[in-house]
């Protein structure tokens, strides 16, 4: 087997047969293998792809692996990774599709440079986070540190698991499964990638794409509840330091803080703050240079600057 697709699914009724027409109409289906995981929603979205591979009769086996109750999406594709049998992974969420040649141009990157641990694909996509255009990538580069750099440059690579042709064996072997019970799981999964990617292809084509789904709304309020959960990530990264390209990782923490102090608003979340600049401040001398930079762009309400003013003054002691 060459190509597990993994589809996460919960609550995509409206979309999950566009996401599965797409692959079942890929113009590379030697060895592909789609697995479908219910997590249990409350829609019809088994229902529809259930009958969607009924009435499937072409080359590419698609599978349907119930959990017995939701788990998140993060079990769900651990579940696609463990029962997968293909060389590599592919992951796609079920709202979104991917254009009919997707594989086959990933299937040839990955022929050229064989010794890639993945292959990062492009995305049609409004946001330049998932765009690959305008960022002077080269094809291939087994370049370890420019890898981690890349990795580590806010908004430079995409942060999401999708898209990606990634070989099973090295997500196995670096252990890199999704934390359960977690927001911000792409982004655990990328700093992960970050330490263990040893060479990496690019395709520049646009192959895939995303969908967003939830009103702005929604979104608000997500984000407020994503950037809460953000603060626990922040504290496992903050552990994980290791030495090669050590202070870009701390850059990379002390960036993530500075985007999300302007949304904080429980005391919980100002004192999560406060410990982890004091924590990364004490990492070294270009660390506590990291926080005075960070400090005169920061937004000037009257709690940054309470937050601020308490971290500075005990690193101007």
């Amino acid at each position: 087997m060459n190509i597990s697709i993994i589809i996460p699914t919960y609550n995509v009724q409206d979309y999950i047969a566009k996401c599965l027409e797409s692959i079942a109409t890929q113009t590379y289906t030697d060895g592909v293998e789609c697995l479908v995981i219910d997590d249990c929603g409350t829609d019809n979205s088994i229902a529809v792809a259930e009958q969607f591979i009924a009435d499937y009769s072409g080359p590419i086996p698609f599978q349907i692996i119930h959990h017995e109750q939701n788990k998140g999406v993060s079990a769900a594709r651990n579940t696609g990774i463990r029962q997968a049998k293909g060389k590599y992974l592919y992951f796609i969420d079920p709202d979104d599709w991917m254009t009919n040649d997707c594989l086959e141009k990933m299937m040839n990157m990955a022929t050229k440079y064989p010794t890639a641990n993945l292959i990062q694909g492009n995305t049609f996509c409004n946001s330049k986070w998932a765009r690959l255009e305008g960022k002077k990538l080269p094809a291939f580069s087994d370049d370890r540190k420019w890898i981690k750099k890349k990795f580590l440059t806010l908004n430079y690579l995409p942060t999401t698991c999708w898209n990606k042709l990634i070989k099973r064996e090295f997500v196995v072997d670096n252990g890199l499964f999704f934390k359960e019970g977690f927001l911000h799981e792409d982004e655990m999964w990328q700093w992960g990638l970050s330490k263990t990617v040893r060479a990496i292809a690019f395709l520049l084509d646009k192959t895939y794409h995303y969908t967003i789904l939830r009103p702005s709304g929604i979104m608000d309020t997500m984000t407020k509840k994503k950037d809460h959960f953000l603060f626990f990530v922040l504290e496992l990264w903050v552990e994980d330091i290791d030495d090669f390209c050590k202070d870009e990782q701390i850059a990379y923490i002390f960036e993530k803080i500075r985007r999300i102090t302007p949304n904080i608003e429980t005391e919980e979340d100002w004192e999560h703050t406060e410990r982890l600049l004091n924590t990364l401040s004490a990492k070294s001398k270009k660390s506590k240079r990291m926080v005075l930079r960070i400090f005169q762009k920061s937004p000037r309400h009257l709690q940054s600057i309470r937050l601020w003013g308490s971290v500075i003054s005990k690193l101007l002691k």
